[in-house]
């Protein structure tokens, strides 16, 4: 889920966020700031397509139609010129509802 969810953000794919971000969803970035769903559908289309997101590790643990999904990955925005590459650790709760798994929230902290 999470390729795809990188995927998505290089070809601003707002319909995937739409899908699967619950109309509750919460995220805490690297900095603090809180988005809901819609701001962060804002934030992530304008993402220039040379920032790239690569996963390193996910790991899920699931209880029945609750997921825990925690792990790392790489952004390199330094084909973008904003900046230098970083590393996150991330912690998200995902549900499984209406027949799809949508993400309930997500939490990221840079790795120094």
């Amino acid at each position: 889920m999470y390729r795809r969810w990188f995927e998505a953000i290089g070809t601003h794919d707002s319909s995937f966020f739409e899908r699967h971000l619950a109309p509750d969803w919460v995220y805490v970035d690297v900095r603090g700031a809180v988005r809901e769903k819609r701001s962060y559908i804002e934030y992530m289309v304008k993402t220039p397509p040379t920032v790239r997101f690569e996963e390193v590790d996910v790991e899920v643990r699931r209880f029945g139609d609750v997921a825990v999904v925690h792990g790392t990955y790489f952004i390199d925005r330094s084909r973008a010129g904003l900046g230098p590459s970083t590393t996150t650790r991330f912690t998200s709760v995902w549900t499984y509802t209406d027949g799809r798994w949508q993400a309930r929230t997500h939490h990221g902290t840079t790795v120094s």
